[in-house]
């Protein structure tokens, strides 16, 4: 057998002997295409996020072609899209389950972890302890070691704050804003397209050999 160096000796073959294996073969390759677009795309988010979490690296789903749909896809899962939506596309995020649940106290505003939150390995605050800051603050006045509203007295932004040192000082645990707008860090659709057109050849090319194997 001739070797297969690109699309154009893979596909003069699937004309000729290889004719019965084409669908096999582009669903094959298709879906080896995908899979290692996948696997890019999940570099990229360990890449350009800061200590990712390990729901954040599995965001990345793949559907496989088929013989009878020549169509594999790589997209974002439901879960993972609801806040990464905003670094792929750039812009203002959408308000979170917590933030929508928190009208009354902030009205529709965006919040955001303020110097002193407590964070975990990754970053970020707990669910745990965001939903114990929400729950046991009140307004300035009800004497509570976590308070929300703005500081009287201070240049400091509405939020929710931390009484400490015996009152003397405060510390901004949750800070309210109006909107939250990220620029584009994610660039999905750039580095797929980056994959593909450097190794679709190479996947098809294999994709052609293994049903060349698969025959004898």
């Amino acid at each position: 057998m001739a070797a297969i160096k690109g699309q154009s000796d893979v596909l003069a073959a699937l004309r000729g002997s290889g004719r019965d294996q084409a669908p096999f073969v582009m669903a094959s390759g298709l879906t080896s295409m995908a899979k290692a677009v996948a696997r890019v795309e999940t570099g990229t988010i360990q890449r350009v996020f800061d200590r990712p979490t390990p729901f954040t690296m599995r965001a990345i789903g793949v559907t496989p072609a088929t013989k009878q749909n020549l169509q594999a896809q790589v997209f974002v899962k439901d879960a993972q899209a609801k806040y990464l939506e905003a670094q792929v596309d750039g812009g203002r995020r959408h308000l979170k389950s917590f933030e929508e649940r928190m009208t009354v106290t902030a009205g529709q505003l965006v919040v955001l972890p303020g110097d002193a939150a407590p964070r975990n390995a990754y970053g970020n605050i707990s669910k745990a302890q965001l939903l114990k800051i929400i729950r046991e603050s009140g307004p300035s006045s009800s004497g509570r070691r976590y308070f929300y509203g703005k500081p009287k007295g201070s240049n400091l932004p509405g939020g929710i704050y931390a009484r400490a040192e015996q009152n003397r000082r405060i510390m901004p645990l949750l800070v309210f804003t109006q909107r939250a707008v990220y620029e584009k860090r994610f660039k999905f659709a750039e580095v797929a397209e980056t994959v593909v057109r450097s190794e679709w050849t190479q996947h098809l090319a294999a994709a052609f050999e293994r049903a060349m194997l698969s025959r004898r």
